[in-house]
Order: C-alpha cells, then structure tokens, then sequence
C-alpha cells in the first residue's frame, strides 16, 4: 500500500445528502475518518473534493497534520481552496487531469492549473472519466505550459 484514498467529499453528485442534516454528518465523519486512518497509517492521503470546498479543508485542518503528504486528486473547484491548501499544507500537491484541455470546461481547471506552483503541480489522467488513459498526459502537459 502506497497511498489511502481517493475519499473525499462530493456535493456535485451527492447533494441530496446535504437536504438531511443525519446524512451531511455522517459523509463528514467518514471523510475524517479515512483521512485519520491514512494518517495513523502514515500514508499519502488522496483526496476527492467536488463543490465541498469548506467541508474538506474543515476535515484536512481537524484530521490531517500540517506536514502529512496530501494529494488533491483531479481538481477542479476554486482557487479559494487551491490557495488555502498551498498555505497551510507544505507537502500537499494538486492534480490536474484532462479537463484542462477541453472545451466545455469552466474556468476553475484553468485557473488552478495557471494558479498552482510547478512543483506542487500532479498531472494525471483520473481515466476513465476525465481522459480515458495515460496516453493524455503529454496533451495535458502541453495545455499547462501553455497556460503558464
């Protein structure tokens, strides 16, 4: 085992969840709890955050200590939660998949990709969904230089 994860919170596809105060809690308290068992486990925690930018930084501040390797996978929200993550989190890096380069794409993947530090960058495919195969990643390469 390399790495725990991907877990996270996901208000895109589960909003319903947010309608039942019970249920909102318990996706909170499953997040913490993944994130505190990579952490007892002393593995790289990777972390799915979609439209849940202040529930996954309240569970990283609660449950993740400031030097843990964290990897926010396949990231697509605000350079709010971008920023805030390069703060206070030193050794976390942001993935970028496949998104960058399409077309129908909002502007946050391009943001985040301009936004982020080279060296905390991650390209990645998140295939099947975001790319398909590891054949994108130099097509994702080529769109991050681009907008650097």
């Amino acid at each position: 085992v390399v790495g725990w994860g991907e877990c996270g919170l996901d208000y895109h596809k589960n909003y319903y969840d947010l309608e039942s105060p019970e249920r909102h809690a318990l996706m909170l308290e499953v997040f913490a709890r993944q994130a505190r068992l990579a952490v007892a486990r002393g593995l790289p925690l990777v972390v799915h955050t979609r439209e849940a930018e202040s529930d996954t930084m309240k569970v990283l501040r609660e449950c993740v200590p400031r030097d843990h390797p964290v990897h926010i996978h396949a990231y697509q929200d605000s350079a709010w939660m971008l920023q805030e993550v390069l703060d206070t989190m030193p050794n976390a890096v942001i993935g970028v998949s496949a998104a960058v380069t399409f077309t129908w794409t909002g502007g946050s993947v391009v943001e985040v990709a301009r936004l982020c530090p080279l060296s905390r960058l991650v390209l990645e495919t998140d295939a099947p969904y975001l790319a398909g195969e590891p054949l994108a990643i130099p097509r994702i390469a080529g769109k991050v230089a681009e907008i650097k």
